[in-house]
């Protein structure tokens, strides 16, 4: 079943690929206009939009490649942010374009990444990255830092490859970024993931963790808030695992996709 809908999607992606801008901005725009215009004919529109997301999509929730323990002690935890941050490597920042290229080669080519016509609307949603199954299209947000965009880009097409997880589709992009000659790539898997595992510390272990760190790893994680004090960081960070289960995973998945 997974492979039947996964070649679905791919179709729908070449196909989106062919235009230059993002269909999911018109889709979205189309809708927002019939929901001023015409209000009441709007349920229409929305069911069919349901019912095409609960066939071509829910169902791939269920694709698990990666096996996700879920406990994990805060001294653990600390070893693996400072493996993380010794291994960082020193690296040129990548253009836009460059990002978009070489994480489209990892996973394999297929659905264009694309980069949103209005950023500050992912912005305000606090989203970096979308994927949209109806469409095809795989949307970054240009406003994002630079280090994080290579690991945003790898997971949208986690998702275009089949991973609907978001746990499972943070730690395939994570493989991606670890499988690239770019060290850029292979600098924000480790930055991504040092910064999820750093939120996972009760405040006293995060204390006592970056004060162990090289001094530019610790104005990094300065932003990062411990455990106690997290908020909600988007729109999207209530969906179980989004991140922690890229943590959990490569401590203690058996095929660690680190590996």
């Amino acid at each position: 079943m997974y492979e039947s809908l996964i070649r679905l999607l791919a179709a729908i992606g070449r196909a989106s690929a062919k235009l230059p801008f993002p269909i999911t901005g018109l889709t979205a725009a189309l809708l927002a206009g019939l929901m001023l215009a015409r209000p009441k004919k709007l349920w229409k529109p929305l069911l069919a939009l349901a019912l095409s997301l609960a066939v071509l999509w829910l169902p791939l929730y269920a694709n698990k490649p990666y096996a996700v323990s879920r406990t994990a002690a805060d001294e653990t935890i600390s070893t693996f942010i400072e493996s993380l941050a010794h291994a960082l490597e020193p690296a040129e920042a990548l253009s836009h374009e460059e990002i978009l290229q070489t994480a489209q080669t990892l996973s394999g080519g297929g659905v264009q990444l694309k980069y949103m016509r209005f950023p500050e609307l992912m912005r305000a949603l606090r989203m970096a990255g979308f994927y949209s199954p109806l469409t095809g299209e795989a949307l970054l947000s240009e406003a994002e830092p630079e280090w994080f965009l290579p690991f945003v880009a790898c997971h949208e097409l986690a998702h275009a490859n089949g991973l609907a997880n978001e746990g499972q589709a943070n730690l395939r992009a994570y493989a991606l970024c670890m499988a690239a000659d770019s060290p850029a790539f292979r600098n924000s898997a480790r930055l991504y993931a040092m910064r999820i595992a750093f939120s996972m510390l009760d405040p006293t272990a995060a204390q006592a963790t970056r004060s162990q760190l090289p001094e530019a790893v610790q104005r990094f994680l300065s932003g990062a808030e411990p455990r106690s004090a997290r908020r909600a960081g988007s729109l999207l960070s209530v969906i179980p695992g989004r991140y922690e289960d890229l943590i959990y995973g490569l401590l203690f998945n058996s095929s660690n996709p680190e590996a």
